[in-house]
């Protein structure tokens, strides 16, 4: 039985909190409510169409910005042909260059295959006379 009184008392505890904490989630919804609707009256504007008049010879009209769109247009064009240009020359001489390294490779690769086939020839002539040589030295002994 004691048991089954515990539960009722946490139950009892459980559904005031409930209650309690429902309770101030509405006082606070109501209060953010009337605070939003009292924020939305706009007095005493600190700004007068007078000064923005007086300011207004500082703006640019919509001719003038058109203008400006239209030449910074014209010279973003200019900028990007210029690039370009500078790319393709940068590139031909790269490419110039490149051709040259090619040409030297295959000049190194001539020599070498040129020395090989000399170095090849000299060992067989060396090996020959060496074999001579030893040949010689059998008959003297």
């Amino acid at each position: 039985m004691m048991l089954a009184e515990d539960i009722a008392k946490d139950i009892n505890w459980t559904l005031i909190t409930a209650i309690v904490m429902t309770l101030a989630t509405v006082a606070m919804w109501w209060d953010a409510r009337k605070s939003r609707t009292t924020n939305t009256v706009i007095t005493n504007q600190p700004l007068t169409v007078e000064i923005v008049k007086a300011l207004h010879e500082q703006f640019a009209n919509k001719e003038e910005f058109d203008k400006h769109v239209g030449h910074n247009t014209d010279r973003h064009a200019q900028i990007f042909k210029t690039i370009e240009r500078v790319e393709r020359t940068a590139n031909a001489a790269l490419e110039k260059q490149v051709e040259t390294v090619r040409k030297d490779l295959v000049v190194v690769g001539n020599h070498v295959a040129g020395l090989q086939t000399e170095t090849k020839l000299q060992n067989q002539q060396l090996a020959r006379m060496d074999a001579k040589l030893d040949r010689l030295a059998e008959r003297k002994s």
